[in-house]
């Protein structure tokens, strides 16, 4: 998806009047065997390509600072990968 097509939440209002509930998850909220079956299907979800990942690669040392700064303005899409 192209940052010109992408968008924040919409009708934000409705999360308050209906009382919705918006969550994410971080894996080290879980325990070790929680992390460690989570880790395992992701990764058979995405070997079978029934999910996708989105990476934003740069290529060179020098583009080092540009990538760290886009982190904070919205340029990378996914994660945000230096090759060197």
């Amino acid at each position: 998806m192209s940052l010109s097509l992408r968008y924040g939440i919409k009708n934000l209002f409705l999360v308050v009047t209906k009382r919705l509930k918006l969550q994410g998850f971080i894996m080290s909220d879980y325990n070790e065997e929680q992390r460690v079956a989570a880790t395992k299907e992701l990764i058979r979800l995405i070997c079978g390509g029934k999910l996708k990942t989105t990476e934003t690669i740069m290529n060179g040392f020098e583009k080092v600072p540009e990538a760290f700064c886009g982190l904070f303005t919205g340029k990378n899409l996914g994660k945000m990968l230096v090759k060197i």
